[in-house]
């Protein structure tokens, strides 16, 4: 006995699994089923475009005649991320009871509203089509991450600053909340091109391309704070870009950088652990080429000739909860002893960021 699914039947599991993923974050359900409804009339609407809805019920009754298996498979990715549209007590059940003992009349009434005169080829196809468009959308789109307003720089950039260059800009966001003081004008370098189009729209001049092998068009001194917000770490040479943008800074200006932390004592246990997985965001975001922690900062911006005047860091709120007098730190299977309190606070610092000045000026 043949217990693999047909061909139709895979690709019926990953059509659906992948409008779960794309379309049915954690969040979003929750906020679903505590709406007043309960579920989503869109995602209804398209579960009966796809031909969901029909799946499992009879062709005469405008259905594609699958068996009991083709709604498992649709259930069971249904199950995975706790879908609350009511498809089995609409469809499996009382659909499935108008299929098997309605008169025409009665399957009339109710059946062409679930279920379309088309074979599961056809679904597939309307499938294809859908995700081609969702994919065309995502590849037009750009990612949440490059709209974030951070906050936690613009506090850094000092008050008297009026002419601020952003590497790294994104979209334009954190640029953008800047220029609300009419008096301040906002340049930014963007690699991805069509982050940096947004970014055209929101600040005075944007320059699309890779900080690293491009000439910049900015005159020596011109401006008074420049801006690396979560950028060095994906620099083949941070160090040589350091010193490429040194001379654009005024006399005085400002650096403003923030950078994670290697010594981090939750990447000291996964590594203890042999781990070192990358990830799509984070302290190992699999775009990340350098790692520093604080010792290796300080020479960095020292051999780019900066001197850094002023740390902020990003805590783990475990810390908090340390004995003042303690000078060792478990990591898993690891202990480290004789710790200072500031090499102790340095292993729970998930970022830190970096206000640097000129040396001898």
């Amino acid at each position: 006995m043949d217990f693999n699914f047909s061909e139709e039947q895979s690709m019926i599991q990953g059509q659906v699994a992948q409008f779960i993923q794309r379309d049915y974050e954690w969040e979003k359900r929750q906020s679903l089923a505590s709406s007043d409804l309960g579920f989503s009339k869109e995602h209804w609407n398209t579960f009966a475009e796809l031909g969901w809805l029909g799946i499992s019920l009879s062709e005469e009754s405008g259905g594609f005649g699958g068996s009991a298996l083709e709604t498992m498979i649709i259930m069971e990715e249904f199950g995975k991320a706790l879908v609350v549209e009511p498809f089995l007590e609409t469809i499996v059940l009382s659909a499935g009871l108008i299929d098997s003992c309605g008169n025409k009349n009665q399957k009339k009434e109710v059946l062409e509203n679930h279920t379309y005169d088309h074979r599961t080829m056809a679904m597939i196809e309307t499938l294809d089509e859908y995700f081609s468009n969702i994919d065309k959308q995502e590849k037009d789109s750009i990612p949440q991450y490059f709209q974030n307003i951070r906050y936690d720089i613009l506090s850094l950039i000092p008050d008297d600053a009026t002419c601020i260059l952003e590497v790294g800009c994104a979209a334009g966001m954190t640029g953008n909340e800047l220029k609300k003081n009419p008096e301040i004008f906002v340049a930014g370098i963007e690699l991805d091109p069509r982050a940096a189009a947004e970014a055209r729209k929101m600040l005075d001049d944007v320059v699309q391309g890779n900080i690293e092998s491009i000439d910049l068009p900015y005159e020596d001194k011109s401006f008074d704070c420049i801006l690396f917000a979560d950028v060095l770490e994906h620099l083949v040479d941070p160090l040589a870009v350091l010193k490429k943008t040194r001379n654009l800074l005024k006399c005085g200006g400002t650096v403003v950088a923030s950078l994670p932390n290697v010594q981090y004592f939750g990447l000291i246990h996964e590594l203890i652990e042999g781990n070192w997985s990358y990830q799509d965001e984070g302290m190992l975001d699999r775009t990340h080429l350098r790692f520093f922690t604080y010792r290796e900062i300080e020479k960095m911006f020292n051999d780019a000739g900066y001197e850094i005047f002023q740390v902020d860091e990003t805590m783990d709120p475990q810390y908090e909860k340390l004995n003042d007098s303690s000078s060792m730190l478990n990591v898993g299977r690891l202990s480290v002893r004789d710790l200072s309190p500031e090499e102790l606070k340095r292993f729970f610092v998930f970022q830190y960021k970096i206000s640097a000045k000129l040396k001898g000026v």
